[in-house]
């Protein structure tokens, strides 16, 4: 994906090409969940946060993660390097709440009618929190594949 997003509606592609498929691997302890505030249903978000982790065998390690954030715009490399800092943390709230506090420092939001720079800020601190949680709580509550 780093190679292909280049940034807000541009990716890497040439104005000749198109993307006809995308692979996603399966992982076993990996989930993810995604997290949206709008005024109202259907609107534009005021802000919107999504996670993907994947949890050691013992579902108490992050072994992989990564946090995205939308309409606060966000700072990519700020994003890959919260991602990245999360890796070998345990999966417990502190981590979370560590991650939401950076993913508030990531972003530069405007003030709109939708809201203050500041409040939406604060939104992708704790969409962040709640999307790597629900991402977490999801791992663990997934049964193990069951062997052939």
């Amino acid at each position: 994906m780093d190679e292909f997003h280049e940034g807000p509606y541009e990716t890497s592609l040439a104005h000749n090409e198109m993307l006809i498929e995308v692979r996603i691997p399966l992982r076993h302890n990996m989930s993810n969940a995604y997290a949206k505030v709008e005024r109202r249903v259907g609107d534009w978000a005021v802000a919107a946060a999504g996670a993907a982790v994947t949890l050691d065998a013992d579902q108490t390690t992050i072994v992989a993660a990564r946090v995205g954030l939308t309409a606060v715009n966000p700072d990519g490399a700020a994003l890959r390097a919260l991602s990245d800092a999360m890796v070998g943390r345990p999966a417990t709230e502190d981590t979370f709440a560590e991650a939401g506090r950076a993913a508030a420092q990531a972003c530069e939001p405007v003030s709109d009618m939708r809201g203050s720079a500041d409040y939406k800020r604060h939104l992708a601190s704790e969409l962040t929190v709640r999307t790597l949680r629900t991402s977490v709580e999801r791992v663990r509550n997934t049964p193990p594949p069951q062997g052939n």
